[in-house]
């Protein structure tokens, strides 16, 4: 394989592409991360009261 002809920019944007997607999905999972635990925050003292009674 002759370096000259690879497609050096062709492959840049493969692997800029790849890099957002991960960075995309890594973000994603940070906000679902903080969403479930925001709504297993607000039933979790709502189990403990029916408890109580």
């Amino acid at each position: 394989m002759n370096m000259e002809s690879f497609d050096w920019t062709g492959m840049a944007q493969k692997v800029a592409i790849a890099v957002i997607i991960l960075l995309v999905t890594w973000l994603l999972a940070k906000l679902v991360k903080w969403g479930i635990g925001k709504l297993v925050g607000r039933v979790n003292p709502a189990f403990h009261e029916a408890g109580r009674h």
